[in-house]
């Protein structure tokens, strides 16, 4: 198993918070949200980690040292998290967890995801009414669309967990499937 952390955008929306770090350094207790990522994968047993810098690349690095691999998205600032996906695609050999770098998780979340076999989506149904968070449809019980524009009378607040576990968004792919896609 391996897994990616997409951590290449500089948070714009944070900005004025941020004081110019990027975001996946926003201090979690006694370290940084990617930090903490880390950890949990590695909790997991997972320490095969990609992450994709772009914006302020070596404060990450500064901060996480080898535990990790590094891919650089030097076009990060007229790109989007897609584009940052893709450029893992050679680095990419197993199935993996994808994550984006701002997703706070409580570990039963990861847990459950690594569980269910098969390709996983975790979202948090309580969300979804702001224009910056990601929408879900379900059609047949299968995932239709994600966007952040989805309308809202076609926004389905259907949770892949119980409530109380809506802490956090996140995938597992297969490997193959992810090549196929790129």
């Amino acid at each position: 198993m391996q897994a990616i952390i997409l951590a290449a955008g500089c948070g714009s929306r944070l900005a004025s918070k941020l004081n110019g770090k990027p975001k996946c350094l926003i201090p979690i207790e006694e370290s940084s949200l990617i930090e903490y990522q880390v950890e949990r994968f590695h909790d997991f047993g997972i320490t095969d980690i990609c992450i994709v810098i772009g914006y302020r690349a070596d404060d990450v690095r500064d901060v996480l040292g080898d535990r990790c691999h590094y891919i650089e998205n030097p076009r990060y600032a007229e790109t989007n998290s897609l584009y940052s996906l893709s450029l893992t695609c050679d680095w990419v050999r197993d199935a993996f967890l994808l994550l984006n770098c701002d997703v706070l998780a409580h570990p039963r979340i990861y847990r459950r995801l690594l569980a269910t076999p098969g390709n996983v989506l975790a979202y948090d149904s309580q969300s979804g009414s702001q224009d910056e968070e990601m929408k879900v449809q379900f059609e047949q019980g299968k995932l239709r669309r994600i966007s952040k524009t989805l309308p809202s009378g076609i926004v389905h607040a259907v949770c892949a967990f119980e409530a109380g576990d809506s802490e956090v968004g996140g995938s597992l792919y297969g490997s193959a499937l992810f090549r196929q896609a790129f």
